[in-house]
């Protein structure tokens, strides 16, 4: 659904076409494989996290002019369209020049993600990562799943099922058949800012080197620098974008309490000392 198709429908009627929209761009793709227009495997993936700022930064990467996109930027091949084939994956990017990629948030969070595309893409691949502050992830996710109609339940109802939520990865979303969004994906809150164990399968997997890891506080604060040192990750020469304007910012329906803020805090205290470990350096958050 394009930019003008967002702004001039109400949120109601977008969510009931979004399934069968976000099947048909998939289907053109299919199109593409059976008539021979496959192209390539990506040079890089940008993992995620969801709600983290990766359209923003990968709107950016692609506006260099050593870089050609992939038709669309998230392509969640790995996470739910696997079963489609590996050269329809392919028929997602250009045969052509230029680096090309793509960013799907759920590959960083899904664990069979990590070891198909690690069964798929090269060991010379590169993976860039944002991360943000898994409180205000959390909270942002939930409102986006408000918005998008999945979510019915309260703040603080979501946060208590989602053990038992999350549990039933297999189980699609009702009505979400065509998107092949689980339980598993939509509903973990908490789940997806526990990002130590999710670098780590990672890490098991492909070279530590492979992969540049930055906060969205640093990315939004400074985009310019970041920006940068992901030209320079990724071997391409330094150029300077326009100004950057963030993509996908939310808006949240209602206050949230400051006893939930502050569980969440506290529930993640562990997974962040686990985290600063792990990259050998502290948060911002």
């Amino acid at each position: 659904m394009d930019a003008v198709a967002r702004k001039m429908l109400p949120q109601q009627v977008r969510n009931l076409i979004r399934p069968e929209v976000y099947l048909a761009r998939r289907g053109v793709q299919k199109l593409r494989q059976l008539t021979g227009q496959s192209g390539r495997l990506p040079d890089f993936l940008l993992l995620g996290a969801q709600k983290a700022g990766t359209t923003t930064l990968y709107d950016l990467i692609m506006r260099h002019p050593g870089t050609a996109p992939a038709r669309t930027k998230e392509i969640s091949y790995f996470d739910r369209f696997h079963h489609w084939g590996a050269d329809w994956y392919r028929s997602n990017f250009p045969s052509g020049p230029g680096l090309t990629g793509e960013a799907t948030p759920c590959y960083l969070f899904v664990p069979e993600a990590a070891r198909r595309i690690a069964d798929t893409l090269p060991q010379t691949t590169r993976f860039v990562v944002l991360l943000r502050n898994p409180v205000d992830r959390a909270i942002s996710h939930y409102f986006h799943e408000r918005r998008l109609g999945y979510e019915r339940l309260p703040l603080a109802e979501a946060l208590e099922a989602e053990p038992a939520r999350t549990g039933q990865e297999a189980a699609v979303l009702l009505g979400r058949r065509h998107e092949h969004r689980t339980q598993g994906q939509s509903f973990a809150y908490v789940g997806r800012g526990r990002y130590a164990e999710q670098l780590e399968r990672y890490f098991a997997l492909f070279p530590r080197e492979n992969f540049l890891i930055e906060t969205s506080d640093r990315f939004f604060a400074a985009p310019r620098a970041v920006l940068a040192e992901v030209h320079a990750f990724l071997g391409l020469a330094d150029h300077a974008p326009p100004p950057v304007r963030p993509r996908n910012v939310g808006v949240y329906a209602g206050r949230v309490a400051p006893e939930i803020t502050a569980q969440l805090a506290e529930t993640f205290r562990d997974d962040n000392a686990r985290l600063a470990d792990l990259l050998n350096r502290p948060l911002p958050w």
